[in-house]
């Protein structure tokens, strides 16, 4: 499956870019608002027998809403104004895995004006998953809890992240953030063991309820020993909210 990960100063200079357009909007230049229409679309992809799936989530800008409780492997509800921002989907199967990659063909410039990307997805929560999603900028909301997770790694460019692992596990589960400019909320259930490393350049973390073990942000029940969410972030500037869940 392809990668378009974004750098913490990669995701700086995206919302630089950002920026330098809007000055210019406001500037000698002139941008001319386009309206569109506003289209809606439904995608099921079957789990076609697969034991395990690898899932890859690319979306350029927009807001992004990942959940499960899906009967097949995947279940889409899509709404856009440009056609160029509505993703494809990718799904193979090979000795029992499933690959599945949804992505967008055009993965460049910004939203404008009235233009609108909202893809919401949800996943099976039953087969075991490594999901991989990645944001250019844009607003996130990933309920994840539900699902069978293996591993887990999410990067995003500029915009605001929610990332809820609340729920029961009976497996450690490794979890990789990579951020480049705005918030990350990231809930975790208060009885799972949770051990977080974080990296932020500039901002501050807030961490009620957590203990400062070596560098690292730990519960009270990760000294119990059993299975842990061991999750590393890496932020450059924002703010980063660990909550944690009854």
């Amino acid at each position: 499956m392809g990668k378009i990960k974004l750098s913490r100063h990669g995701a700086v200079a995206l919302l630089l870019s950002v920026l330098v357009v809007g000055l210019s909007a406001g500037g000698c230049s002139v941008v001319k608002r386009v309206e569109r229409k506003t289209q809606t679309a439904s995608h099921t992809v079957k789990l076609e027998g697969a034991r395990a799936v690898e899932a890859e989530i690319e979306m350029g800008a927009g807001q992004l809403f990942v959940a499960g409780g899906a009967a097949d492997l995947m279940e889409a509800e899509l709404t856009y104004s440009n056609k160029a921002w509505r993703p494809r989907f990718d799904y193979d199967v090979q000795d029992g895995t499933g690959e599945l990659t949804v992505s967008q063909d055009n993965k460049r410039g910004i939203l404008v004006g009235a233009d609108r990307t909202e893809w919401n997805l949800s996943l099976n929560d039953d087969v075991p998953l490594k999901l991989d999603i990645e944001l250019g900028a844009g607003v996130s909301n990933l309920a994840l809890g539900a699902l069978n997770l293996e591993k887990l790694e999410v990067s995003g460019g500029a915009g605001k992240m929610i990332i809820d692992l609340t729920g029961t596990w009976d497996h450690d589960v490794d979890v990789d953030i990579d951020t480049g400019v705005g918030s990350l909320t990231l809930r975790l259930p208060e009885d799972f063991g949770v051990r977080i490393d974080v990296d932020l350049g500039i901002g501050k973390v807030n961490a009620d309820g957590f203990t400062l073990d070596g560098g690292h942000y730990v519960n009270d029940t990760y000294a119990d020993g059993k299975e842990i969410l061991d999750i590393n972030i890496d932020q450059g500037v924002g703010e980063v909210i660990l909550e944690l869940v009854k």
